[in-house]
């Protein structure tokens, strides 16, 4: 994870974000810690479902309000589909009584905006914890849902 660690690629994150300003910053907390990260930034629900489909990242980064989306449902939808991917919510919108909501319903850490600096140590240590190995188990979601969706257009086609 060390931007000097030739032997280790960078950390795949989603960004659930409507401002490309708020994700320079958090992309700039993370390297100046010395964390190699590659970013996809989404902004809203159907995004977000295809970044899933197209590649399961490392980690999900997510803002809690945004225009056509919301934090809760990006943490709903992850745990739908990859519940073993960590979810770190880095907002500055809500308050803290909603925070320890968010983290009872299983995101791993809320990190305030302005408070930048606890984001590679808490990133890297949800990566450590081995969150998000079960890449497995987030695929086979992901295919059983396309699956499902498939044999209902098979059906409505007919013989």
């Amino acid at each position: 994870m060390n931007a000097h660690d030739t032997n280790r690629r960078p950390l795949d994150l989603i960004a659930v974000e409507d401002s490309a300003v708020d994700l320079e910053l958090d992309v700039d907390a993370l390297r100046d810690r010395g964390l190699d990260v590659a970013v996809r930034r989404v902004e809203d629900e159907a995004s977000f479902r295809a970044a899933l489909a197209e590649r399961l990242p490392d980690a999900i980064l997510a803002d809690w309000t945004l225009p056509a989306f919301s934090g809760r449902r990006a943490l709903e939808i992850a745990h739908e589909h990859c519940p073993e991917v960590p979810l770190l919510f880095v907002s500055g919108t809500i308050s803290a009584t909603t925070a320890l909501e968010a983290l009872r319903h299983g995101a791993v850490d809320y990190i305030f905006k302005h408070e930048l600096q606890r984001l590679a140590p808490s990133l890297t240590r949800a990566h450590r914890r081995g969150r998000r190995p079960a890449r497995a188990t987030c695929k086979r979601s992901l295919q059983s849902r396309d699956h499902g969706l498939c044999q209902r257009q098979h059906r409505r086609a007919g013989p």
